[in-house]
């Protein structure tokens, strides 16, 4: 053999089988029979061993509760770093396995962990609260979620939290008597929570990608923001309604939000299929409006709504909610979500808020295939303002109509505009209901039904429903009662 082949065979290097970690499977075999040790009953679980509960407490209480020491020493942290390992090398299997399972033994399994450690009473409530949440619920703020009186969580800074409740806001943590225990140690601290909270969305937040909103797995809706655009990372979420108070037409009249003359009229537009636009500022109850209508007024449709969050959350028989996403540079957008929707045997296609020109053109396509009984939200101050701003987005979508027709197919297609307001004392109202009249030579008007009279304090009726109203829904089988309906034609300028 020459030198040269000699170097080409010795620079050969045969591919090691590779061996099998004897070690990784005798640990995973041990972790299960150790679960199996542990679980009395497949359907029962672990068994608790905890001696740091009070008399009737259970485990879960203590996972929704806010607890704090005074001092956290070093031997503390040092417990809990130590729980930490314990539970990622011998319970990996209750991590990557099943929800429910996770949620039911984990708990245990860390109060048994650290029931065997040399530490006080508190001291153990404190290390427990912590581990726990941070595995199967959201950390040191989990005790805002189990709150349900709270719909928002708003994150300024490490030092600067609050939540609002009943529509107003207010700051929690140190110094304040709501929530006093909950605090983050430094802007470290806060930053990787930020980051293991955003973790949970699927979504990256960075200096890269530094604006973002997405959904939690419990369907609450994020927004965050990172450095450089701000200061410290700032987030808000908003909680979904299962885990929040739950609105009626019967409990938004008792708030004064509404009267039942109102709450009848909406209901009627709704089953006679008029196409309904809830507006108001951010925070106002547009969505709240929208579920009651959705809950109490369609339960016999196959309801489909698009939208880019699963915000409305309706309890129903037959709804479907769709979201926009984008998957390795290809969006699923409106259009293709219409034509899915189409070919699924929908009574009605509703839209979750009217934010831009993808809407508007939605809008327009979902009436184009038949599709009335539209039910969405947006934002907007009054009637004419709603029209205009909808004509502006239509033309941004490449709809190059000339405006006056744009306004003439508009006022042919909407049919009912709610405007709500939130109080500057808290409390949300229906602020005006407004019927969109359709082009009738000379002007497009609008007829104002009812209003909110802020010197009176009260709703009053101002107008009635045409008769172009009245026969819409008599044509879908609903009868909207006479009181609503006025048999001139005349008109109110927004």
């Amino acid at each position: 053999m020459s030198n040269k082949e000699g170097q080409v065979s010795s620079s050969y290097k045969l591919k090691v089988k590779p061996k099998i970690d004897v070690n990784r499977i005798q640990l995973d075999v041990q972790r299960q029979r150790e679960y199996r040790t542990h679980a009395k009953d497949e359907d029962l679980g672990i068994e608790e061993k905890a001696n740091f509960l009070n008399l009737g407490e259970k485990l879960g209480d203590l996972l929704n509760t806010p607890i704090g020491l005074e001092t956290i020493y070093d031997d503390i942290l040092d417990v809990e770093k130590d729980v930490y390992n314990k539970i990622n090398r011998n319970y990996s299997h209750l991590l990557d396995g099943n929800k429910d399972t996770l949620e039911r033994d984990l708990p245990r399994v860390i109060a048994n962990i650290i029931s065997s450690q040399n530490l006080n009473f508190e001291e153990k409530r404190f290390i427990f609260n912590r581990v726990a949440n941070s595995y199967i619920g959201y950390g040191i703020l989990q005790p805002l979620w189990a709150d349900k009186s709270i719909t928002e969580i708003m994150c300024n800074a490490y030092d600067s939290i609050f939540v609002e409740v009943g529509g107003q806001k207010y700051q929690i943590g140190p110094g304040t008597t709501l929530f006093p225990d909950i605090k983050f140690a430094d802007p470290k601290s806060y930053a990787e929570y930020v980051r293991k909270l955003y973790s949970k969305t699927g979504h990256a937040i960075d200096q890269v990608d530094c604006l973002d909103r997405a959904e939690l797995p419990d369907v609450s809706r994020i927004t965050a923001n990172w450095t450089p655009v701000v200061r410290y990372p700032t987030f808000n979420i908003r909680k979904p309604t299962e885990s929040t108070k739950r609105y009626t037409s019967k409990s938004f009249i008792e708030t004064g939000a509404a009267t039942e003359e109102i709450m009848e009229l909406l209901g009627v537009a709704t089953e006679g299929l008029c196409n309904i636009v809830i507006l108001g500022a951010t925070g106002t109850g547009k969505t709240t409006v929208n579920r009651i209508l959705i809950e109490e007024h369609t339960t016999r449709d196959r309801v489909i709504e698009i939208g880019d969050t699963r915000e409305t959350n309706p309890i129903h028989p037959h709804f479907i909610s769709m979201q926009t996403v984008s998957r390795d540079k290809k969006r699923v957008d409106f259009d293709k979500m219409i034509a899915q929707v189409l070919s699924m045997l929908p009574d009605r296609i509703l839209i979750q808020e009217m934010r831009a020109a993808m809407e508007a053109a939605g809008f327009l396509k979902i009436l184009n295939h038949g599709h009335d009984g539209i039910l969405t939200t947006g934002h907007s101050k009054n009637p004419e303002r709603f029209v205009s701003l909808m004509v502006i987005w239509l033309k941004e979508s490449g709809m190059n109509i000339d405006e006056h027709y744009l306004r003439k197919m508009l006022h042919d297609s909407l049919d009912v505009l709610v405007f709500t307001k939130r109080l500057r004392s808290g409390p949300r109202k229906i602020t005006s209901v407004w019927e969109v009249l359709p082009w009738d030579g000379t002007i497009f008007g609008f007829r104002e039904i009812f209003t909110y009279d802020f010197k009176l304090k009260k709703h009053v009726q101002c107008g009635k429903v045409s008769r172009r109203m009245y026969q819409h829904c008599f044509e879908n089988d609903v009868l909207i009662p006479e009181k609503y309906v006025e048999e001139s034609e005349g008109m109110k300028r927004a």
